[in-house]
């Protein structure tokens, strides 16, 4: 990816619908709706059925491909995702067809719709203790008197932060770190080469006044895009790919 090169190891664009009532659809329905996306995607093929009471339906290309696509049918949301895609253009082409195929096939009205999000994901993989190379990359100066020290071990550091770009507060942006260290390794010392993520997501509330889901598609992947090109890769992903790369 042009973004990021080397960065980071794997780069995910997913979109969810998030409805307030369940999608009453039966499972011709999802069928319907999963092959129709087979059709343009013929990679699209392994079928999974999860009978938790969350209720999913999945549908994907085969995930040890270095790019994929997947799709999702749940209780309150329908949801899409392109793992490494070739271009943001060709994630985004994926994310258009489900909001085009979806409130039809699936029988989702625009008053049902509770909020629209659009996720950058950044997985970067460290063999040792991700909460303190996160610490390490990004806590703030007054954190420092804490976290110097030879007793400190650090377990735990996650930052996230949320806030909107418009003056209704219908437009949010979400920045969130998540971790996969556990304080067995860390005690141990015996540390899994795993992945942790940075997340950057870009939700719209829907409103009565809203009813194009492409035009809001559009205008959430322009506040992405400008965000995760100005702030979130020079003061995120870079410092923990130095932090990383130092150890």
């Amino acid at each position: 990816m042009s973004w990021f090169n080397e960065a980071v190891d794997d780069f995910h664009v997913n979109l969810n619908i998030n409805t307030e009532l369940e999608i009453g659809c039966s499972n011709e329905s999802v069928f319907h709706y999963f092959e129709m996306f087979h059709r343009v995607y013929p990679k699209l093929q392994k079928f999974e059925a999860q009978d938790t009471p969350e209720w999913i339906r999945v549908f994907e290309e085969d995930k040890d491909a270095e790019g994929y696509r997947w799709l999702t049918v749940e209780k309150n949301r329908v949801a899409s995702g392109h793992t490494n895609p070739a271009s943001l253009e060709e994630a985004y082409s994926l994310h258009c067809k489900v909001l085009d195929f979806a409130p039809t096939a699936l029988s989702i009205s625009t008053l049902n719709v509770k909020a629209i999000d659009l996720m950058y994901g950044f997985d970067m993989t460290y063999e040792g203790n991700h909460d303190e190379v996160v610490a390490r990359a990004l806590a703030p100066a007054c954190f420092e008197r804490l976290l110097d020290g030879p007793e400190t071990r650090i377990i735990n550091f996650e930052p996230n932060i949320t806030f909107a770009v418009d003056d209704a507060c219908n437009i949010q942006c979400r920045l969130a770190i998540e971790t996969r260290t556990t304080v067995p390794q860390i005690t141990s010392g015996r540390f899994d080469e795993n992945q942790f993520s940075v997340f950057f997501t870009v939700r719209q509330y829907w409103t009565p006044q809203d009813r194009n889901f492409v035009e809001a598609l559009d205008q959430m992947s322009t506040i992405g895009e400008r965000f995760v090109d100005l702030k979130v890769i020079p003061q995120i992903i870079r410092p923990l790919a130095e932090a990383i790369s130092k150890k």
